[in-house]
């Protein structure tokens, strides 16, 4: 479940940050604008809107060789996501990892292009920018995305496949993104 919507104040620091799908050929990218006091957890949403995924797997985000999640799932030895803010571990210029769905595999790089004041009357998170459409979930991750894309390619009839030829992967900002972005959305300044 999303974390509570809550209000964007004149203290708070606006993170432009750039997420990446790693090994990943063309670049799948999108440049995102969220408060710098969101928790991981809430990272963790904004992303899963933001690329496009479903929010079916586990998932962590590493920094400087601590592990962030959920802390719940038996077997996982997590810093709480929930107790740890984007502005306690990131500033301009750093990065850190987040893997989705641990099958898979899906890597991504998550780096703070800038830090800024917020606009009034402006909804974060926001994206600004994207670059193709993320994968489908479950198809063995990135080594195995491009022959099952092909594999699809070659044989349209096949209709265990053909599902991968409807995504179009320079259509990245569909409408059902935008709208899970909204359900995260924090209420900007008044007037």
């Amino acid at each position: 479940m999303p974390p509570k919507v809550r209000r964007i104040t004149k203290q708070t620091l606006i993170y432009v940050v750039d997420i990446v799908l790693d090994n990943v050929d063309p670049p799948i990218r999108r440049r995102v604008e969220l408060a710098g006091d969101s928790t991981l957890e809430q990272v963790h949403y904004v992303i899963q809107a933001a690329m496009g995924w479903g929010n079916s797997h586990l998932h962590e985000f590493e920094h400087k060789g601590l592990s962030y999640g959920d802390p719940e799932p038996d077997g996982f030895n997590l810093e709480s996501e929930t107790d740890t803010q984007l502005a306690t571990l990131l500033g301009p210029g750093d990065s850190m990892t987040y893997t989705y769905d641990f099958g898979d595999n899906w890597k991504h790089t998550i780096a703070v292009h800038e830090v800024t004041q917020p606009e009034p009357g402006v909804t974060y998170p926001r994206v600004l920018e994207a670059e193709r459409a993320c994968p489908p979930e479950d198809i063995g991750g990135p080594w195995q995305y491009p022959g099952v894309l092909e594999e699809a390619r070659r044989n349209p009839d096949d209709h265990e496949l053909n599902w991968l030829l409807e995504i179009d992967p320079e259509d990245p900002l569909r409408e059902d993104r935008e709208k899970a972005l909204a359900i995260l959305a924090w209420k900007p300044l008044a007037g």
